[in-house]
């Protein structure tokens, strides 16, 4: 998006991706941008307001964000959104996410089987391409240049394509790198987070490895909140909402607030025996059709993998399980007690919209 924006002002713009195709993450992604939108909000009865989103951005990265920044990205996000909605991109629906006070999570529609990421890539490339971008896949920058290794204007970049032939382009206003994430180099992520190595699995894509990151370090850049790397936990599979599943351990109990923060979440699941627990759905929210990373299967699949498992009863899932009956039963009852009296005693859910008492559960 920001290279079409800069390309149909003028500036002449060369996108360089070492993979064989754009988009990155993005590809990955759902399709949604969190942000006070009036015009989809309204229609709903959401009130929302720029300062509550601020506070909720900030309070959920722990206070720990510069808030300058914060600031800059919610006041700039309904702009944003207008721009999206210009170049073609579909709002279609208004949800709640881990860490919102509110329902400002916007997303547009998958598209035959395709993410709403994918579906913004597309839309985004071809935007740019056609304001005059040019966009080269397969080349891969190996190297930022600068007049001397430490010290004044970065000049340019020198470019690695799959065959080996390796060239430099000049640059004559800026090199913005737009290649941090490096969720995909287990080096990198337990240099700043040792609970993060070899082991852990990533729903990253395979060219998440940070090279973008190094390089600017290499020619004198600084960094800063390099541990804020996301973990989360994984309910991809079944396909519910984190607002709509259940958190039990291996005792059979909740232990957190299942749509709070990621964060929160994550370190919440890590206290408990072996640092794992259970998520568990039903048939209202399981999601049989979908294909999640990193496992790249769909539900079925991941049953016959012995990955997920399916119940007639929640006695019987239990077993499957491993946890205690009585007390599993029991914790899914009160649960759903609690989704009806619209009121959590344990552990403050709000965010929350179908019980878990349908058949088959997950």
């Amino acid at each position: 998006m920001a290279a079409h924006y800069a390309a149909q002002n003028g500036a002449e713009v060369i996108v360089l991706e070492k993979m064989p195709f754009l988009g990155g993450n993005s590809l990955y992604a759902g399709g949604a941008i969190s942000a006070v939108s009036p015009r989809f909000q309204e229609p709903l009865g959401i009130e929302d307001n720029l300062e509550q989103q601020i506070y909720d951005t900030f309070s959920t990265g722990g206070y720990r964000a510069n808030h300058d920044l914060v600031r800059a990205m919610v006041e700039t996000a309904p702009d944003v959104v207008e721009f999206m909605a210009e170049l073609g991109v579909v709002w279609h629906a208004v949800g709640r996410a881990g860490g919102q006070s509110t329902a400002r999570h916007l997303r547009n529609p998958e598209w035959e089987g395709f993410t709403g990421g994918v579906v913004w890539i597309q839309l985004f490339s071809q935007q740019a391409a056609a304001a005059g971008a040019d966009l080269r896949i397969n080349s891969e920058v190996i190297e930022i240049l600068r007049e001397t290794p430490l010290s004044g204007r970065v000049t340019g970049v020198r470019v690695r394509e799959t065959d080996g032939t390796e060239y430099e382009i000049s640059a004559r206003k800026a090199v913005i790198v737009t290649a941090g994430g490096f969720g995909n180099n287990p080096f990198l992520r337990e240099r700043h987070d040792p609970t993060l190595g070899e082991g852990i699995p990533t729903t990253n894509q395979p060219g998440a490895t940070g090279d973008g990151i190094v390089m600017a370090e290499d020619v004198g850049a600084g960094t800063t909140g390099m541990d804020f790397i996301q973990d989360r936990i994984d309910y991809s599979l079944a396909g519910p909402p984190q607002s709509d599943s259940i958190f039990v351990n291996h005792d059979g109990v909740r232990f957190v607030d299942e749509a709070g923060a990621r964060g929160h979440v994550v370190n919440q699941v890590k206290l408990q025996e072996g640092g794992t627990a259970f998520i568990i759905s039903d048939s209202q929210t399981a999601n049989y059709s979908r294909v999640a990373p990193p496992y790249n299967m769909n539900l079925e699949r991941a049953i016959e993998e012995g990955i997920m498992f399916r119940a007639d009863s929640l006695e019987e899932l239990a077993e499957m399980i491993g946890v205690p009956t009585d007390t599993f039963v029991q914790t899914i009852e009160e649960y759903n007690q609690y989704l009806a009296d619209g009121y959590d005693p344990d552990f403050g859910k709000t965010n929350w919209n179908i019980p878990v008492d349908t058949a088959p559960f997950y």
